[in-house]
């Protein structure tokens, strides 16, 4: 019988997937993902609600001569998903959906300041 090799280290790569999406009609409005530069869930045992924090760049955008940043669009009752993918070939799988609570601008004072968009919420159970 030939000695079968067991693999002794395993790698993932977890990804996450934050979508930003209308109350009434539920269509992607946003695709955060790209720019979450951390992000944090809390959910009791027993418990129906959970909450969550993440963070973003303070990044510019333009439509149509305007311009927004994250700060402007994720305002308070915009409907949030969380999906995570462990890395192991199952896909995203569904986290939290929530509302937002609050969004926050941060400036770090540095030679170089540094602006980000904190946003958090809680979870519809």
């Amino acid at each position: 019988m030939p000695y079968k090799k067991t693999p002794y280290f395993q790698s993932y790569s977890p990804r996450v997937r934050v979508l930003a999406r209308d109350i009434t009609t539920w269509d992607e409005t946003h695709d955060l993902s790209d720019d979450v530069t951390s992000i944090s869930t809390t959910k009791a045992y027993g418990r129906c609600s959970g909450a969550w924090n993440l963070t973003l760049p303070d990044r510019q955008f333009t439509d149509a001569g305007e311009n927004y940043s994250y700060f402007d669009i994720l305002v308070p009752n915009t409907v949030i998903t969380i999906e995570m993918d462990p890395g192991d070939g199952t896909g995203y799988l569904p986290v939290m959906i929530g509302l937002i609570d609050r969004t926050a601008m941060q400036w770090q004072a540095s030679p170089i300041p540094k602006r980000i968009v904190s946003v958090s919420g809680r979870d519809l159970g």
